[in-house]
């Protein structure tokens, strides 16, 4: 699957994985009102937890690996 202009998905999935840690860091090390700093800390943490998940998900529908697969030795199975 590509996004507008043929960006392939994931380079959109591991640039919102950056942000959301770049978020993270600036709600833990900048000083800034409390309640800000939580909502960036969480936000953060939320976008890299739901983008890591779409990226592997997308990554083992669409001719990628399975991650979980018991029928090789390393874990990892070619999807046809």
């Amino acid at each position: 699957m590509r996004y507008h202009f043929g960006i392939p998905e994931y380079v959109i999935y591991i640039s919102h994985i950056v942000f959301g840690a770049f978020f993270v860091y600036v709600g833990y090390y900048k000083k800034m009102n409390k309640q800000i700093a939580t909502g960036l800390l969480i936000l953060g943490a939320l976008a890299i937890a739901y983008h890591m998940h779409l990226f592997l998900i997308v990554k083992s529908h669409f001719g990628g690996y399975e991650l979980f697969s018991q029928n090789k030795k390393d874990g990892l199975m070619k999807i046809n």
